[in-house]
């Protein structure tokens, strides 16, 4: 609950390229690409398999080692793999388990993401690509070539993957909206997905309990349909946990409609003034 409670009053920066980082001082700093010097108590090196942190701290280049496996993921939502009407799928995605198959020089793995909503199909095979090269464009036919034969139930789930076709989403990650007159210009929230309704209303009781200021919640959108809670952040800032929303992607149709209470909410608190 500590880091729970400090985490909540944490500056997040973007558009922040770190450098470089020195940790010969009492107190350590990184430097980032616009010039700045941000100080800190302790910095951790999460910079992933290409680490350049790693390399700082064992004072020499260390490369990540290939594995020779290459890895194909697509995402599907949950409703495009109903619309299947296959009952052995239905079965893996309503059973809150993941699915594993293992082969020779092939296995794969099929697990719920956000909150069950939609499912990650990873596929395992031997590399065959340039050494050194992270990433490329998958291509979907050769990724069902390369698993012909297996079981059907896997075939099955990657006619429905939306890999490398459009991907799919369910909210935003910062709201902006228009200023209102003789203000400047900010980010009107933050939004942060929670695994699901109880997850998010043990969230709520937690952040009443701590004496957390409620902004607005609990209650469910209309736009989007996800159940929305806001709170304060020690800044002021206004912070949305929310579960359960719409997947749409580029292909979904774009509307307008005039804010105000019967678009904001289905239902939930009223709408505090100024929200």
């Amino acid at each position: 609950m500590k880091l729970f409670d400090w985490a909540a009053c944490c500056n997040l920066r973007t558009d922040a390229e770190v450098v470089s980082v020195d940790f010969s001082l009492e107190e350590p700093y990184v430097m980032l690409k616009n010039g700045e010097q941000v100080t800190a108590d302790v910095v951790v090196g999460a910079d992933g398999l290409w680490s350049n942190i790693r390399d700082m701290i064992l004072e020499k280049h260390l490369p990540p080692l290939e594995t020779g496996d290459l890895a194909y993921r697509g995402t599907s939502s949950r409703e495009q793999l109903e619309a299947l009407n296959n009952p052995r799928i239905n079965e893996m995605i309503n059973d809150g388990n993941g699915s594993v198959w293992v082969g020779p020089h092939r296995h794969s793995v099929f697990y719920a993401v956000k909150g069950g909503t939609a499912f990650n199909f990873v596929l395992i095979r031997p590399d065959d690509l340039p050494p050194g090269s992270r990433t490329a464009d998958g291509d979907i036919g050769e990724m069902r070539m390369t698993y012909e034969g297996w079981d059907p139930i896997g075939s099955s789930a990657t006619t429905r993957s939306s890999a490398p076709g459009p991907r799919v989403t369910d909210h935003h990650a910062f709201f902006f909206k228009r200023a209102k007159p003789r203000n400047a210009p900010s980010a009107a929230h933050a939004a942060f997905e929670v695994h699901d309704f109880d997850v998010q209303q043990l969230g709520h009781n937690h952040l009443e309990a701590q004496g957390y200021k409620l902004c607005w919640g609990v209650g469910r959108h209309v736009l989007g349909s996800q159940i929305f809670n806001y709170w304060f952040d020690c800044s002021g800032f206004v912070l949305e946990h929310y579960a359960d929303g719409d997947l749409v992607n580029c292909d979904a149709p774009v509307s307008h409609v005039k804010a105000g209470p019967g678009t904001l909410y289905v239902w939930g608190p009223p709408v505090p003034e100024g929200f």
